[in-house]
C-alpha cells in the first residue's frame, strides 16, 4: 500500500482543526490509494483543504472583530443618547473597558487592543478635562494628555499581555 506524500500529510495534520482532521486525512488517503492517484494530485488537494481552512478561520476572525466593535459602538451610542456629557464622559471609558473584556472573550485580539487604546485615550482626555476644567484642551495640556494616553496604553497593554499569556498557558495545560 502506497502512502501519500508525508510533507503534505504533516501539513494537513498541523493545519486542519482536530474536529475534522481524521475525516479529511482519511478521505484523502482513501482516494489516493483507490485511484492510484499521483503525489501531485494529493498535494493539490491538500493545498485546497489548507486554503479553505485558512479562509474560513480568517472570515471567522474578521466576523468576531466586527462583532466586538459593533458591541462597543452600540454601548457608546446608548451612553451618548441616554446621558448628558458630564455623565457620559465618565461612563464611556468604563463601557469601553467592558468592551475590551467582551472582545477578549470573543477572542478578537486586534479589536481588544484597539479598544484598550480607546480606553487609554478616553481616560487621559477625562483627566485633562477634569484637571483644566475646560471642554477643549489645546497647547501644553494636549501634550500631557498624549503622555497620559501613552502611560495608560502601556498599563492596559501589560494587562492584556498578562491576560492572553495566562489564557495560552491554561489552554496548553488542559490539552496536554
Amino acid at each position: 500500500m502506497t502512502r501519500p506524500p508525508q510533507l503534505c500529510e504533516r501539513l494537513l495534520e498541523r493545519a486542519v482543526p482536530p474536529l475534522h482532521r481524521e475525516a479529511i486525512l482519511g478521505d484523502l488517503a482513501e482516494e489516493y490509494v483507490n485511484r492510484s492517484a499521483s503525489n501531485w494530485w494529493y498535494c493539490k488537494e491538500a493545498f485546497m483543504v489548507l486554503l479553505h481552512t485558512r479562509v474560513n478561520r480568517m472570515f471567522i476572525a474578521v466576523g468576531l472583530n466586527i462583532a466586538a466593535f459593533a458591541i462597543f459602538w452600540l454601548l457608546g451610542f446608548a451612553v451618548n443618547r441616554l446621558f448628558d456629557p458630564p455623565v457620559s464622559r465618565i461612563l464611556l471609558p468604563v463601557l469601553t473597558a467592558a468592551s475590551v473584556l467582551i472582545a477578549l472573550r470573543l477572542r478578537a485580539k486586534p479589536m481588544a487592543f484597539f479598544l484598550a487604546a480607546m480606553v487609554a485615550f478616553l481616560l487621559a482626555e477625562l483627566i485633562a478635562h477634569s484637571f483644566w476644567g475646560i471642554r477643549v484642551v489645546q497647547g501644553a495640556p494636549t501634550h500631557l494628555t498624549v503622555m497620559g494616553a501613552g502611560l495608560f496604553g502601556v498599563i492596559f497593554g501589560a494587562v492584556l499581555v498578562r491576560h492572553t499569556a495566562g489564557h495560552k498557558a491554561t489552554t496548553v495545560e488542559t490539552t496536554a
